[in-house]
Order: C-alpha cells, then structure tokens, then sequence
C-alpha cells in the first residue's frame, strides 16, 4: 500500500527464495551451500501520475548574475571561454527524489 499523496511512477524488485531442509547427510564435508533466487521487478503506477509531487529530476535556474549568458532560458547557461574562444553549455540537474536515478545527456 502507498501513502496518501504518493502519485507517480515507482520501480521496484522483489527477490525470493524457496528454502528447502536439506537432508541430514548432504552439505557435509562442503564449505558453502546454493541458494536459488528469483527477481520480478515491477513498475507500479500510483494514483494519476500528473499529480505527483515528487517529479525527480530538476533543471535548476543559473543565478549567477557576474557571468554572462547569452540563452534566454535561465536553465541554460551559454558562453563564450575567454581562454580558447569555444562556446560552452551548461545546464544544473538536480534529483529531488527520494530515490536514486542515473541521467543520461545527449
């Protein structure tokens, strides 16, 4: 069960094993023991998904207001490197999650 306002998107795994007696005369002799294992993992959608407060991952606004941007979109910072005269963008990714998330820019 999820809480009361816990809409969105969540992915999960769930792990079992069926442990079994082993007979009195096997496993002597031996230093380690098979478990078998068994993974589903689930992506479980709660409530309507629009709703959710938790969104993940942010772009968050430049504020530096001593650095020149030339993008209009405070998300995005572009300039001009003094050093070699290239243009560099810069963007902040900010993981508002209670859960861990790769990001994967392109």
């Amino acid at each position: 069960m999820y809480p009361k306002g816990m809409d969105g998107l969540y992915y999960g795994c769930v792990v079992y094993s069926v442990v079994e007696a082993q007979p009195a005369n096997e496993g002597m002799g031996t230093s380690f023991t098979i478990l078998m294992r068994r993974a589903k993992f689930l992506d479980v959608i709660v409530g309507d998904p629009a709703n959710a407060q938790e969104k993940g991952i942010l772009l968050e606004d430049f504020t530096d207001e001593d650095r020149e941007n030339l993008s209009h979109n405070p998300k995005i910072r572009i300039y001009q490197d003094s050093s070699d005269d290239k243009y560099v963008m810069q963007i902040k990714v900010k993981n508002i999650s209670r859960t861990q998330q790769d990001v994967t820019i392109t």
